[in-house]
């Protein structure tokens, strides 16, 4: 296995900040853009701790000389249970995080079992998407926004349609989920078009005619994808005013 140097991409301070922490750690992996070359001032450091005596994980975010350090403790068992677990969700934040992180600590077999089992799992795909029970949890949601005539209920609804809608989308083609806030980007690099009609749905859909606007392009999104929408769910409604 190849890394990238630690030593080129982050401040020695932060290196042996680390390594003074966590003396007893069995290994400690260093991820985040810092290594891939394309940090800003916002950016952090994406750090795992594993340590085979730990009773429970532990998360943290602090700062090491202004960098933002996200810190997450865990020992073996943890990381591959917290693997699995996401990957039934069709997610893959942690198993990436691991295939791409670079150890600060000489490599171990902890390690090398754990990137080789967080590969397998990335290489194995994401596990079957149930379309038409999502379709139709989805013609559900539309049929009540269009129905709604409370205000706090139809922005809720909004919101519960709008994050289903980037699920079915990237779950349909078959791809995984990423973390909340990368879900955005995700969406806009497997179809610009429809991510930026997307967008342009959800600013206007908190409100009466947003709403019927974001109902009418849920019902498109489903037949483009699809190819059908059952006539139950297309009826016109009066626009609620309130």
């Amino acid at each position: 296995m190849e890394f990238s140097n630690l030593q080129d991409n982050l401040p020695a301070s932060v290196l042996q900040a680390l390594r003074g922490r966590f003396k007893d750690a069995n290994q400690i992996l260093i991820g985040g853009s810092y290594l891939k070359g394309c940090a800003n001032t916002e950016s952090d450091i994406d750090v795992i701790v594993i340590n085979q005596t730990v009773q429970a994980i532990e998360r943290e975010n602090y700062y090491c000389d202004d960098i933002l350090i996200d810190l997450a403790i865990h020992d073996v068992r943890s990381l591959r249970n917290t693997i699995l677990k996401e990957r039934v969700n069709a997610m893959c934040s942690m198993a990436d995080n691991i295939v791409h992180a670079v150890p600060l600590l000489n490599l171990d077999e902890g390690t090398v079992y754990l990137k080789q089992f967080a590969a397998d799992a990335i290489k194995a795909g994401p596990p079957p998407f149930d379309i038409e029970s999502n379709k139709a949890h989805l013609l559900g949601q539309v049929d009540d926004i269009r129905h709604c005539m409370d205000q706090t209920e139809r922005m809720t609804l909004a919101a519960g349609i709008l994050t289903q809608l980037v699920v079915f989308f990237l779950r349909s083609g078959g791809g995984w989920l990423g973390a909340a806030k990368y879900m955005g980007r995700d969406l806009r690099r497997v179809n610009v078009r429809f991510s930026d009609a997307l967008l342009e749905v959800a600013q206007q859909a908190f409100t009466p005619h947003g709403a019927i606007a974001l109902a009418d392009f849920t019902l498109e999104t489903i037949a483009s994808v699809t190819g059908d929408v059952e006539k139950l769910w297309t009826k016109s409604y009066p626009i609620p005013h309130c």
